[in-house]
Order: structure tokens, then C-alpha cells, then sequence
């Protein structure tokens, strides 16, 4: 029976322990932000590429070692742009959020065609298969409505009226200089949008809407230390502003690409979720680590010395046994970045990183370790449990770019 001296091992907040679906951790929850705050992406993703340490000045003020220069564990995270497809939006209900609808981005990535059936240029050019795949548009035909003909027909129209609005605006020249400018970007990414996604927007409840989010995807084929091309499907939350202010902030992201710079800064903190490394089909006494049975045992030491009492007649889940050991969803709360960077080659040690290599787009910095091998989807959030300031910069004054082969 467990005492205060000598409590069970392990926790029950991890039940069953099997291994996961999928290599792709989620998140359950999105913190909130403030209506008086600009709208912003509240996650990212990444993948590991390993470990180093650096050297910091230490900014807690009630530490020992405040203001001093001490030595601290770091990851790496290499952070290739992604891609916005679509957005989600989300009404009320008595169970909760449920999905509204959807509007998906007229140009798709020839890469997310290994994840979906995408329609991309020349997708349909082989007689043979045109008649048996089912193109994206066809699909949010189905999902959006079945008057996808009418809608892009009255988005053609609509689309040619805003650019003769534009061109009389523009020959006019009324307004300032800045104002001119800005609604000249606005006007730029609408004709890039096609008219029926135009009409859509245009069409939406916006009063029943409670919650807006993207669809993005990794593009892991820009990383040469992942050996796959096969992108990482995702939903991050458009956080802060009213309603009206994220579907507008949202109308602008899609089919753009996203930089981790549009989420993260020196100093946030965040929390980071990955998928642990998996070791398999392991004992009892690697994976719960109870106390070994004494010499004089009967035949065996590393075993249980009971399965429970005689009632309840079965076994109960608070037995230690054997099983999988690893692969499993595991969220870290609180994970401060130290630094945002863009030169993959400030933080790639010499001969690169064991079993990843060098790192070739941004990065992200974390101090302390992060769940999961290298080459590991790691993604990123607001964090949701912090009560301090949401960001506290911290001097980075070295990062070891020594060898780590043999380490």
C-alpha cells in the first residue's frame, strides 16, 4: 500500500499508456486574449534539431545568480514558413464550439497533394484519372453550398466592379499618401483571392461567429534534415480584436505564407507539445520503477510482488505492468525562447546535428529541453498557464557551436 514516504510511481493523469496515432500532437485549448489587443496567430510549428547550451544572463531577480552570466541547456527548433489554406470559423452551441464553415485558399501547395485531393495547375491534364479523382473544388462545392456556380459567377462580376472602383480611385487621387498605400496592399491580396472566395466572405454571419482559426500546413520539403515531404496539417486560433478584426486579419493571411516571426519574439513564453521518444514494449521495472524484490524472491526480482487484492475480482489499472514505454503526447507548460532567428548557420554546430544536420531556414531557440527525438513535429503555443509578463527578454550572450559527434 502506498505511504507518504513511498508514494506510487508514475501518474495517473496518463492513462492508457499505448502508443499515439499520430506523430502530430494537438492542443486541446487556446489561451485568450484581450479585445483592446491587435489581432495575431497564437501558434507555430517546427521541427527539433537537437540540443547545445548557451550562455545567459540570468533575469530572475530572485535568483542567487540574478544578473549573472550562467550556463543553460537549449533547443533548437528549425522553423520553415507555413502555408495558411483555409479558415475555420466556429459558432456556439450547447456542447460547445462547432464548426460553422470553411474557406479554403483558391491556390494550394503541389505537396499538399500527398495529404488531399487537390485541384493544382494541371492536375487534370491526364485524361485517365481526370474522371476519377474528385478535385478540392468539387469537395468545397459540396461543403459550402451547391450554388458554387452562381456564387463564382457573381464573384467575376463583383471582382470586375472593385477594379474599375479601384482604377477611378486611383486616377482621382483622393487621400493621404499612407492611407493610399495601405488600402493599396489591401486591394492587391483581394484580386488575388478569386471572386467566389470574395462572395463567401462577404456572405458570412459574422454575428453568430464566436471563434476564428487557420489551416496551415508545415512545408517540411524546405528542411533537409526531415527526410519527408508529406505536410503537417494544422489548426492555429487567431487570437485578440473583435470578431469583425480576426476574420479581416484572417482574410489576409490566406494563401499567403506564415514566418515565425508573426508569432514569436525574444522572450515569449510559450508551451510546446510534442510526441515522446518511443522505446517499445518494456518491463515493469524500466517503465514504472518500483522497488526491486529482495535476493531471496523465488526465481525473480524484477517483477511485482502483487497483481491487488483478491476483490475486486480483476486487476486494476493502479497495478504497475508492462507494456509501451514512450511515444506519447506530452505537453510542457511555460518554455521561455530566447531567441528568433533566420541564419540557420548562428546556431548549427560544426559537422551539424547528430542524426538532423544542419539547419537551413529560421529557428527558434528554447531554453530547457523539449519532448521527442530529433526530426520531430514540434509545435508551438500562447502559453495558457503563465501569470507574468508575457514577454521578458533574456541576453543570450553565447551559443556553443562545438562539435557534438561523440558526445
Amino acid at each position: 500500500m502506498a505511504q507518504k514516504s513511498h508514494p506510487k510511481r508514475g501518474s495517473r493523469g496518463y492513462w492508457p499508456r499505448k502508443r499515439i496515432q499520430s506523430h502530430r500532437a494537438h492542443f486541446n485549448a487556446w489561451p485568450e486574449r484581450g479585445a483592446s489587443q491587435p489581432p495575431r496567430l497564437q501558434g507555430f510549428a517546427g521541427y527539433k534539431a537537437g540540443m547545445t547550451h548557451a550562455i545567459v544572463r540570468d533575469p530572475n531577480k530572485n535568483s542567487p545568480t540574478a544578473d549573472q552570466e550562467i550556463q543553460s541547456p537549449v533547443t533548437v527548433l528549425e522553423v520553415p514558413p507555413m502555408r495558411a489554406v483555409a479558415v475555420r470559423f466556429y459558432s456556439g452551441s450547447p456542447y460547445g464550439l462547432k464548426t460553422s464553415t470553411e474557406i479554403w485558399a483558391d491556390r494550394l501547395e503541389k505537396h499538399l497533394g500527398r495529404l488531399l485531393t487537390v485541384d493544382t495547375e494541371g492536375a487534370g491534364k491526364d485524361e485517365g484519372r481526370k474522371g476519377e479523382r474528385q478535385t478540392l473544388k468539387d469537395r468545397r462545392a459540396g461543403l459550402l453550398g451547391r450554388d458554387e456556380r452562381s456564387s463564382s459567377t457573381e464573384g467575376r462580376k463583383g471582382e470586375e466592379a472593385e477594379r474599375a472602383e479601384t482604377e477611378a480611385e486611383e486616377k482621382g487621387g483622393k487621400g493621404e499618401k499612407g492611407d493610399k498605400e495601405g488600402k493599396g496592399k489591401k486591394r492587391k491580396h483581394e484580386e488575388s483571392l478569386s471572386g467566389g472566395t470574395i462572395e463567401r466572405f462577404k456572405k458570412l454571419d459574422r454575428a453568430a461567429i464566436e471563434d476564428v482559426r487557420l489551416l496551415v500546413h508545415t512545408q517540411p520539403h524546405l528542411v533537409s534534415g526531415v527526410p519527408k515531404k508529406v505536410p503537417d496539417l494544422m489548426e492555429v486560433r487567431i487570437g485578440g480584436g473583435t470578431v469583425d478584426q480576426r476574420v479581416e486579419f484572417a482574410k489576409g493571411l490566406l494563401g499567403k505564407e506564415l514566418k515565425v516571426e508573426q508569432f514569436a519574439e525574444d522572450g515569449l513564453m510559450v508551451d510546446v507539445a510534442g510526441v515522446t521518444k518511443g522505446k517499445g514494449f518494456s518491463g515493469t521495472i524500466k517503465k514504472w520503477h518500483p522497488k526491486l524484490l529482495s535476493h531471496k524472491n523465488s526465481k525473480h526480482r524484477r517483477m511485482i510482488g502483487t497483481l491487488g487484492p483478491h476483490f475486486p475480482s480483476y486487476v486494476q489499472r493502479t497495478v504497475p505492468q508492462s507494456g509501451q514505454l514512450g511515444l506519447h503526447q506530452r505537453t510542457e507548460f511555460n518554455k521561455r525562447i530566447l531567441k528568433v532567428g533566420d541564419r540557420g548557420e548562428e546556431v548549427t554546430p560544426a559537422g551539424g546535428f547528430l542524426g538532423y544536420g544542419s539547419v537551413r531556414n529560421g529557428y527558434v531557440l528554447i531554453q530547457g529541453s523539449v519532448p521527442g527525438p530529433a526530426k520531430r513535429l514540434i509545435k508551438l503555443r500562447d502559453a495558457i498557464r503563465w501569470q507574468g509578463p508575457e514577454t521578458e527578454k533574456t541576453e543570450v550572450l553565447y551559443i556553443s557551436k562545438e562539435s557534438k559527434q561523440g558526445a
